[in-house]
């Protein structure tokens, strides 16, 4: 059951506070959570200064929506939601310095087992 089941989670940072909203430290968050569909809204990040629209790809064969928010503390912030299986997603979360950086950890990230 989907509801209790635990869900495994990783956040490695260059601070314990890397993604607090003030914070201009820079890390990861990875973690699969229960869901059959993308959410049509990511968390935003009021911190940052622009939100671009999200974008609706595949990552591999997966579907993914993927938010890029720019003038934020340190640098961008990317969020992306991976459906990995037909009831699981993938949360991404990337804070780094900036965009092309945030792009090789993202394109890092793959799931194997599920």
């Amino acid at each position: 059951n989907a509801e209790t089941a635990d869900f495994p989670a990783l956040s490695v940072g260059t601070s314990p506070s890397w993604s607090s909203a003030g914070s201009t430290g820079h890390g990861v968050f990875l973690g699969l959570l229960p869901g059959d569909e993308i959410p049509e809204q990511l968390p935003q990040h009021l911190e940052c200064e622009n939100a671009a629209s999200p974008i609706e790809d595949t990552v591999g064969s997966e579907l993914a929506t993927t938010v890029v928010m720019t003038g934020c503390p340190g640098g961008v912030t990317i969020e992306r939601v991976v459906l990995v299986t037909s009831n699981t997603l993938l949360w991404v979360q990337v804070r780094s310095p900036d965009r092309a950086t945030a792009n090789r950890v993202l394109d890092s990230v793959e799931t194997h087992g599920l």
